[in-house]
């Protein structure tokens, strides 16, 4: 899985007990170079109290306090690993001995050196307490090999503010199992607007509360090439949770997988300003999207997207997908996906389709248009209540789909071209239809409360039309889907996967108490259902309709 192959990378154990990727060790087997060990309790505390702080410990790293300033206790704070030299790479805070640390003013800038530095918490997650602090900056590192790991940050401006000039390496940045709460401006910045940078950052198991953005990058340097490795994340109360900027020339890869997002304003953004064509490849497993809105990305830069599982639900009147404006690059795949809320996507200037698949709409009103020969797709995507419209100057292709309520309307100059289609009410205008459906073919179920919590309920509920019927599976969830051909796609651990007995029809519900036993929150279980149509009719004869994760609380 992506998450054992990560973790080997970012030298974690998968199965440690304490966050995705478990406590990092105080002593490693081979350590080439210093660790200082934080016992002050205060950031900067005094040189020679006895205890050695945070500060301390970034300037024993940065070369501007010497350790012959420090008192012997202090020193004893500092150990020698084999071979080391002078420098400390690694600073280690026990939250058994210092659970919380009161940052006093700001904490010194971190400069670049070629070993990195790796902050840590170990035994739990201690507390930078940044809201008392007379300063206004959080952690702040122009190290290009900057590991920040198993932390709780509270307030500063931005938690963490990272600036990469170039990194040399492929494990680049590292942000694991932080806790970002109250920053006033937003939790992590990286700045990545060097010309000609390889700059890359792995961040993976942290969570965003009560702030503006999460995670923002501004990667407008010129020919930048640059990786972002964003997974199992959650974010609460923000405005954006992943905000990106993109620039000029390079290319650069994103790759998403089992996010938890809700925004007050959008979850995901991200914004070509004019002239940024960098090329983008896109991978995003299994995203849940909650708030105002959902998954934007704005600008006309080529891009080749794969958008998988995607459970996008935002407050009436948002947008829960926004792909634009026509001649946008933007190419590749949308499927297995659930989009309640509006929709509008605009093409036309990638040389690949756009194809949507598998796909259940709900809450909000589409646009679909393309320009310039490219193929915009949608196959077997059932619309519950949706006003259908398009725009731009190439047809629409429908293929298998379902349009129950709501309306579907094309353009002289966008056409829609509907095949194997069931249309109820019957097709508007510009709108062909060809080997129509008599009667739905396609449908959906959903996995409730919102909230799947201990002491509650959990229930799998069937949305199917007459002459289909389907069965439940739950299992745990994995990071990589089992894609077989379409339609298998399989979001669960195939070995961790049961069948719910029985068959269920029409609007029948199999409902479970989730036994009270506080060992069971964090359990990470994905829901599916299998669906066959009856002899005789007129359905594909074999769908899987979009599934869902959830995190029981």
């Amino acid at each position: 899985m992506l998450e054992i192959a990560f973790a080997f990378a970012f030298g974690c154990s998968p199965a440690a007990p304490h966050g995705p990727c478990g406590p990092v060790r105080p002593t490693p087997a081979a350590l080439p170079h210093l660790i200082a060990y934080v016992d002050d309790p205060l950031s900067h505390g005094q040189v020679g109290d006895g205890l050695l702080s945070l500060n301390e410990a970034i300037q024993l790293h940065n070369g501007t306090l010497l350790a012959t300033s420090l008192s012997i206790a202090e020193q004893n704070r500092v150990a020698i690993g084999p071979g080391s030299g002078s420098d400390v790479a690694w600073i280690d805070i026990d939250e058994t001995v210092t659970p919380t640390i009161t940052i006093e003013r700001d904490l010194d800038l971190i400069i670049d050196s070629p070993q990195g530095l790796n902050i840590r918490g170990y035994a739990g997650r201690p507390v930078l307490d940044f809201t008392t602090s007379i300063g206004t900056f959080g952690i702040r590192s122009l190290n290009n090999l900057t590991r920040i790991e198993e932390l709780v940050i509270l307030g500063a401006d931005i938690g963490i503010e990272l600036t990469q000039s170039v990194s040399p390496f492929t494990v680049g940045c590292l942000v694991s199992n932080v806790r970002f709460e109250g920053q006033r401006i937003g939790a992590m910045q990286l700045n990545q607007g060097a010309p000609n940078l390889r700059g890359d950052l792995r961040m993976r198991g942290c969570e965003f509360v009560n702030t503006p953005f999460g995670l923002r990058i501004d990667e407008t340097g010129l020919n930048g090439s640059n990786n972002l490795l964003f997974l199992r994340c959650t974010a609460t109360n923000v405005d954006r949770a992943l905000d990106v900027r993109l620039g000029a020339g390079g290319s650069s890869q994103y790759l998403l997988g089992q996010l938890r997002l809700a925004a007050n304003v959008e979850a995901i953004r991200y914004v070509r300003p004019a002239g940024a064509n960098r090329s983008v490849t896109f991978e995003a497993t299994s995203v849940e999207l909650r708030g105002g809105g959902g998954f934007r990305w704005q600008g006309t830069g080529p891009t080749q997207a794969t958008l998988r599982f995607f459970d996008v639900a935002v407050n009436p009147g948002g947008s829960a997908l926004s792909i634009g404006p026509l001649g946008s690059g933007f190419g590749g795949l949308l499927e297995d996906s659930t989009l309640d809320g509006g929709v509008a996507v605009a093409a036309g200037g990638a040389t690949t389709a756009l194809e949507l698949w598998n796909v259940r709409a709900r809450g909000g009103p589409w646009s679909l248009g393309s320009t310039g020969g490219q193929a915009v797709r949608l196959q077997e995507v059932r619309f519950d209540g949706v006003a259908i419209t398009t725009t731009g100057s190439q047809a629409i292709d429908l293929q298998e789909c379902c349009v129950v309520g709501g309306s579907i309307a094309g353009t002289a100059s966008a056409p829609i071209a509907c095949s194997a289609s069931y249309l109820q009410p019957p097709a508007g205008p510009a709108v062909t239809v060809t080997g129509s459906r008599p009667a739905a073919q396609l449908g959906s179920f959903a996995v409730l409360p919102e909230v799947v919590a201990i002491g509650g309920p959990l229930t799998l509920q069937a949305a199917l039309p007459p002459g289909l019927s389907g069965v439940f599976a739950l299992g745990f969830s994995t990071d990589t889907p089992l894609l077989l051909a379409r339609p298998i796609h399989v979001y669960s651990d195939p070995g961790d996967t049961a069948t719910i007995p029985g068959v269920w029809r029409l609007q029948q519900a199999f409902v479970f108490q989730i036994p009270n036993d506080p060992n069971l929150v964090s359990l990470d279980l994905t829901a599916q259902m299998v669906v066959l149509p009856d002899p005789g009719v007129a359905a594909p004869a074999l769908t899987l309709p979009p599934g869902r994760r959830f995190v029981v609380q």
